[in-house]
């Protein structure tokens, strides 16, 4: 009789599984040869669209260019090394460092590092793509690659291809990124690479910065000490650890570390800060006196005034501006530029005056419907007094400003403010070229052109038209002469509406002028172009550029969306600007 064998259960199972296992996973790689299939045809659509669009002009080129970041397949980071071989235009250049970064590999960080950023590290005004493009997230062997080899020789002989990275560096998610940045900030002998550390330090905030940057206070480098004030400045200013230093370098010969000692000793709010701070309203810099006035503000107390009075007849310019701001933002009242005036109501209402600082709603309602202003014949643009002398307007001149304006003022207090408090002509009156209405571009050049024949011979402007270019009417700030009244009025004049809303190249643009302290800047719409389109991006941006340098942004909106006045107001609100939406 033969012996009956019985196999095991388990062992059907097992080739059962073994069989689903083997199907599934051969339709896992069908998809997935499907999936790549596709991106590649995907490639070739865009690669047709690229070769049909050659002789258009550039703007309309890039969508295009931009879309190759959204493709997955492996022929695209060669491809876009082939635009950078054939193309000179650097604009395409920084389009293609767009897609790179979105795509964010190994092969195209490796891209964006050993050819874009060195190619750009001269070219300031496209450059801001290509160090966005390196802080798009990467994979991780990308993050790898940067981590060890983004540091070469060639990036550390350019100050910008240096400090681009290092940023990006700073950027990534890896824990080991801060130990990096460490090393190199204990190792740097060249002050160049100290501050670029240091920036990244005040941008990324690492545990240690506070402690790390304490070390350079006491720099023979004047840029390296004010940059390393400016790290406590943004992580351990209210703590007491490093207060004595503020105080004694209060009387520091360089005025950037004057001007941020002042700015920490507000945030620790130090005991004796009014005492320290109020005889430095005679400082021989100007950037000094405007942080010792938002000191006062901060201080908020009746102690302030009389100081803050003092100083309207003895100022001039900027600093006059923000001397009244200052008064009127702790007091909600104007009593012009004479200090007898303000002393004089000053004497008579104190006991009955609540000193706070105002919202900045309530402040834009106290300066555009201020009476005194009104009465003093003041030069105003769009309500606003024009005091600086060297100052830019920056005019909005996208497809949008073609539109019909409509004459609209929401800006009148909530108790009833009177309506309208703006030396902008009319629109309702009738216009050749819009039915009975004048277009946006109208109103605003008819307003920019009579503020420019009115300022007096001497002052520094600018004016810099914004769509989808920047078109300054001069490379820097020029002095207004009479010669050339004429011609900054034909350029304002030659203003056409076209194209897209580039408000953050805008005001790159302005900022790179170290004289500049002052920006009007009119619009009618959200960003839709530029290095930085969102606003919280636009907003960190300018805060990096403006925060030694205290240029107010007064912002003006036509006609904007509730969500498209955002950008506007926070822009005047960081700056100690004003927000005005018509």
């Amino acid at each position: 009789m033969k012996t009956r064998r019985f196999i095991p259960r388990t062992f059907f199972l097992l080739i059962a599984f073994t069989f689903v296992q083997s199907l599934t996973q051969g339709l896992w790689l069908d998809s997935s040869v499907q999936a790549d299939e596709q991106q590649d045809l995907f490639f070739e659509e865009l690669k047709k669209k690229y070769e049909a669009e050659k002789s258009l002009e550039d703007y309309k080129r890039s969508p295009t260019i931009e879309a190759f970041g959204t493709c997955k397949s492996e022929k695209v980071v060669p491809f876009l090394n082939e635009i950078l071989e054939k193309e000179s235009n650097p604009y395409i250049h920084a389009t293609v460092g767009k897609a790179l970064g979105n795509i964010g590999t190994e092969d195209a960080v490796k891209t964006l590092v050993t050819k874009l950023v060195l190619m750009f590290h001269k070219d300031l005004l496209n450059f801001p793509y290509i160090e966005k493009a390196l802080m798009s997230p990467m994979e991780k062997k990308a993050e790898d690659f940067l981590l060890k080899k983004g540091l070469s020789s060639k990036i550390r002989k350019s100050p910008n291809a240096y400090r681009a990275v290092i940023r990006a560096i700073g950027n990534l998610k890896s824990t080991k990124r801060f130990t990096l940045l460490a090393s190199e900030l204990r190792k740097a002998r060249d002050p160049e690479v100290q501050l670029a550390v240091l920036n990244v330090y005040k941008e990324f905030k690492p545990k240690n910065a506070a402690r790390d940057a304490s070390k350079f206070i006491k720099s023979r480098d004047q840029e390296v000490q004010a940059s390393a004030l400016e790290v406590l400045l943004v992580t351990e200013a209210k703590t007491r650890t490093y207060q004595k230093y503020y105080v004694a370098l209060l009387r520091s010969p360089y005025w950037k570390t004057r001007a941020l000692s002042v700015d920490c000793l507000d945030m620790v709010i130090h005991k004796d800060r009014l005492k320290l701070l109020v005889p430095m309203l005679k400082d021989k810099n100007q950037t000094v006196q405007l942080a010792v006035i938002a000191a006062l503000v901060n201080v908020g107390t009746k102690d302030v005034i009389m100081p803050l009075i003092n100083a309207v007849d003895s100022s001039k310019g900027r600093v006059q501006d923000d001397v009244l701001d200052a008064l009127i933002r702790l007091t909600g009242k104007d009593m012009g530029y004479s200090s007898a005036n303000w002393e004089s109501w000053w004497l008579q209402y104190k006991d009955k005056v609540e000193v706070r600082k105002l919202t900045q709603e309530e402040f834009a309602d106290a300066k555009v419907h201020s009476k005194a202003k009104k009465a003093s014949g003041t030069l105003l643009y769009h309500g606003l007094r024009v005091l600086s002398d060297k100052c830019a307007f920056i005019i909005d001149t996208s497809e949008s400003m073609k539109e019909v304006y409509d004459f609209k003022d929401d800006s009148s207090s909530k108790k009833g403010g009177k309506k309208g408090g703006t030396v902008v002509r009319d629109p309702r009156k009738k216009s050749s070229n819009s039915g009975g209405k004048s277009q946006k571009i109208t109103v605003a050049k008819n307003e920019l052109i009579k503020v420019l024949k009115s300022l007096k011979n001497g002052v520094l402007i600018n004016v810099i038209r914004f769509d989808t270019f920047i078109t300054p009417w001069r490379p820097k700030l020029q002095e207004l002469t009479g010669g050339l009244r004429d011609d900054v009025n034909k350029f304002v004049q030659a203003a056409q509406p076209n194209g897209l809303t580039n408000v953050f190249d805008a005001l790159d643009k302005a900022f790179k002028d170290e004289r500049l302290d002052t920006i009007y800047l009119l619009s009618d719409g959200a960003p839709t172009h530029g290095a930085y389109k969102k606003t919280a991006d636009i907003l960190r941006e300018i805060d990096k550029m403006n925060r030694i340098r205290r240029v107010k942004i007064n912002t003006i909106g036509f006609n904007l969306k509730p969500h498209e006045k955002e950008l506007l107001k926070r822009l005047a609100e960081a700056t100690g600007g004003v927000f005005i939406s018509k």
